[in-house]
C-alpha cells in the first residue's frame, strides 16, 4: 500500500468524524429548543383560551360535566353562596353572579308549597352553565348577554332542548348544550355548534 492511499483514508475518515460531530451537535441544538420553549395553545385543543377583564392574562376554559350517568339535573347542588366552589373551573363572572343569588330565601312554590332557592348545575363551561332549580322541571342556561356583556339567564326550556336564536345570541358554546338545540319552527332538535 502506497504513502498517498493511506493519507486518502486518514482524510475521508477525518472528514465522516467531522459530519458525524456536525449531525449530533444540530440535533442536540434542535433538541434543546423544542424542551425550553413554551407549549403553543392551539384552536381546536379541548379547552379554549379567554382573556380575563384586564385583558392581561388569561385563564384557561374548560368544560365540565356534573351530570351522572347522563342525566340533567344531576349534578352540584348550590344552595347557598359557599357552594359556588364546588363548580370548579366556573369563570368569574359567573361565580360572582352566582353568589349574588338569593340562596335560602323561601318561595312558593306549585301547590303553596315553600320551598328554600336552590339550585342544581348540571354543566358549566367558563361563564356559561346549565341547570335549573331542583323544584321546578325547567332547564335555564345562565351567560353573559350577547356573549359579552352581565350574566342572566340567556335561554330556559321545560321542552327537549334550548332556542338556537337564544343560544345563538348568547354566543352559547355547543358542547355545553351537546350539541343540540330547539329548531326556531319548534319542529324538533337540530345541530348546533358555536
Amino acid at each position: 500500500m502506497s504513502y498517498k492511499q493511506s493519507q486518502e483514508g486518514s482524510t475521508l475518515a477525518v472528514v465522516a468524524v467531522a459530519i458525524i460531530i456536525a449531525l449530533v451537535a444540530a440535533l442536540g441544538y434542535v433538541l434543546y429548543q423544542n424542551t425550553t420553549k413554551e407549549p403553543v395553545k392551539k384552536e381546536n385543543d379541548l379547552s379554549a383560551i379567554e382573556k380575563d377583564a384586564t385583558g392581561t392574562e388569561p385563564k384557561e376554559v374548560v368544560y365540565m360535566d356534573f351530570r351522572q350517568g347522563g342525566l340533567s339535573q344531576t349534578g352540584v347542588e348550590v344552595s347557598t353562596a359557599n357552594d359556588v366552589a364546588k363548580l370548579t373551573h366556573a369563570g368569574d363572572k359567573l361565580a360572582a353572579f352566582l353568589r349574588k343569588a338569593e340562596f335560602g330565601k323561601e318561595v312558593v312554590v306549585m301547590g303553596g308549597e315553600t320551598k328554600k332557592i336552590s339550585f342544581v348545575i348540571d354543566r358549566l363551561q367558563g361563564d356559561y352553565a346549565v341547570g335549573g332549580d331542583q323544584y321546578a322541571a325547567g332547564h335555564m342556561l345562565w351567560g353573559p348577554e350577547n356573549g359579552t356583556g352581565e350574566i342572566k339567564v340567556v335561554a330556559g326550556t321545560q321542552n327537549e332542548g334550548f332556542s338556537c336564536k337564544e343560544l345563538t345570541a348568547a354566543n352559547v358554546p355547543g358542547k355545553l348544550v351537546d350539541g343540540k338545540c330547539l329548531a326556531d319552527d319548534t319542529s324538533g332538535l337540530i345541530d348546533y355548534s358555536n
